[in-house]
């Protein structure tokens, strides 16, 4: 009986378990002291840690007293924060701004190979590119041709007309060398 109390207390989960801590505050910049919602925090020796929350807040779970924390951010510079816990600690990191120079860059063409803008909703249609399409009992027809382009449709049955991405027949404009085709 003396043996089985011994071995119960000797194995007891607060003697078998380290004690442990939770380790918590803020990361903030050093300037502003505005909160840093997205840094991550993490034991320097451990692949164990948590990133802050969108208050910039963060908790880890800890079972050594000696801690070393490595914070980082993306836009700031990373810091380790050492710690030496015997209880429940909270800590405020605050970190400095990274400072980017860039070098100049220079962007240039050369004379004649810009683009023409590209305008929304014009096609243009080369009579090279028409006369090659085939045509059943006739000559081309400068119509169908155009209803063969994406989103263009025929009119109704015995009547004429275009209907454009569900516009009507008078929703269109025709140009030859630049001139409005009318009917």
């Amino acid at each position: 009986m003396v043996v089985r109390v011994f071995l119960y207390v000797l194995l007891s989960p607060s003697a078998v378990y380290a004690q442990s801590y939770w380790i918590g505050g803020y990361v903030e910049d050093a300037v502003s002291g505005e909160r840093l919602p997205g840094a991550h925090i993490s034991y320097v020796h451990q692949r164990l840690g948590t990133v802050t929350n969108q208050y910039g807040f963060f908790r880890l779970y800890s079972t050594a007293s000696e801690i070393e924390l490595s914070v980082s951010h993306v836009a700031y510079e990373s810091a380790v924060v050492t710690l030496t816990a015997s209880r429940d600690t909270s800590v405020v990191v605050s970190l400095n701004r990274h400072v980017f120079a860039l070098d100049e860059v220079e962007v240039s063409t050369e004379r004649g190979l810009s683009s023409s803008p590209a305008q929304m909703s014009r096609h243009e249609l080369p009579i090279a590119e028409i006369e090659v399409l085939p045509v059943l009992l006739g000559e081309t027809d400068i119509l169908k041709t155009i209803q063969l382009l994406p989103g263009v449709q025929g009119g109704r049955e015995g009547f004429s007309g275009l209907h454009v991405r569900g516009g009507n027949a008078g929703q269109n404009l025709i140009l030859l060398d630049g001139l409005p085709l009318y009917n």
